[in-house]
């Protein structure tokens, strides 16, 4: 709900006090433009689909007779997701987190961005432990059994990321999908390999 109401605010900002039956798709066309201008995309995108929930609650409702959200549905900017390989550079590191401190979305969000979760492998001080601390972070990882200097960590934080590995970890475990919908060669195994891989 918090995130609908952050999105309907850029809306409210625009056309808010007009009547929902004279709101005109260049109105709305304008309010995503603003945030392409940001590159903000894929809040673009959200918007547009929240907003077309509203008008189509006020057509059922006899408020508004047609979808002004229809017309921009190809003007927006797509954007393809482009997998990027793992960081090692410490100056690039630190990079990441610079762009992740101007970020200026939702307080949550920003909140979360700035929290880096990892297992004992990430235990290591040039290359992780200190660029996030030059950076302003807070980092979420268990200390080596041969760590000389111990470190702390929030044990209760890193306990939940484990929770959700074992969720993801056992799939046979919860109710499968229909079989209709499964690949011939796709078993619980290989969809736990798959899980592994994203959280890893």
């Amino acid at each position: 709900m918090a995130k609908i109401e952050w999105l309907l605010g850029f809306a409210n900002a625009e056309f808010g006090d007009e009547p929902i039956g004279q709101i005109s798709a260049r109105a709305i066309l304008r309010v995503l433009r603003s945030l392409e201008s940001r590159e903000r995309y894929e809040s673009a995108r959200r918007l547009r689909s929240t907003i077309g929930s509203v008008f189509r609650y006020a057509i059922a409702t006899a408020r508004a007779e047609f979808d002004p959200t229809d017309a921009p549905r190809g003007a927006l900017r797509q954007v393809k997701a482009m997998p990027r390989a793992a960081i090692t550079d410490a100056r690039k590191f630190g990079a990441m987190f610079r762009v992740i401190d101007a970020f200026d979305g939702q307080p949550g969000t920003r909140t979360e961005a700035k929290t880096l979760i990892a297992d004992k492998a990430f235990d290591a001080d040039e290359r992780v432990i200190r660029p996030l601390a030059a950076a302003g972070e807070n980092a979420v990882i268990p200390q080596k059994a041969n760590r000389k200097k111990p470190r702390k960590f929030d044990r209760h934080l890193y306990a939940a990321r484990h929770l959700i590995e074992n969720f993801f970890a056992k799939p046979g475990s919860f109710e499968q999908p229909p079989s209709a919908m499964k690949r011939p060669h796709e078993t619980s195994s290989s969809r736990s390999t798959c899980h592994q891989r994203h959280l890893a």
